[in-house]
């Protein structure tokens, strides 16, 4: 018993390790974003996709998420046993979650895949 309480948070950093590592090893992700269809949106086109770039590099020992979106920003990414936590250019806070190649949003329609 005392075993599995013990591996807990290795498991945990592992992890996150290997999240950083994924994210670190890709130069260039695509990023995009959009309504779903059949949401009503006053201003576009239900199920319109926007997209930007995003690439991420370590910096005074943090994790950081160069987002460019139409506009430029970098944030600070925070690790999760299951993907990652960034805000967008907007300050919006985003929770991704690791999906095969890719990170989704679990409440809005984000994706950030390998860029082509």
């Amino acid at each position: 018993m005392i075993a599995i309480l013990l591996s807990g948070p290795a498991l945990s950093d592992d992890a996150s390790d290997q999240i950083r590592s994924k994210l670190l090893a890709t130069p260039e992700w695509k990023y995009e974003w959009g309504l779903a269809l059949g949401h009503p949106d006053p201003h576009g086109a239900p199920g319109k996709v926007e997209t930007g770039k995003v690439s991420f590099v370590e910096k005074d020992g943090k994790l950081i998420g160069k987002i460019d979106e139409g506009f430029k920003c970098d944030n600070e990414v925070t690790l999760r046993v299951d993907g990652f936590d960034i805000e967008n250019c907007l300050g919006m806070p985003l929770q991704f979650v690791s999906s095969g190649n890719e990170f989704k949003t679990r409440h809005y329609n984000y994706t950030i895949r390998p860029a082509p």
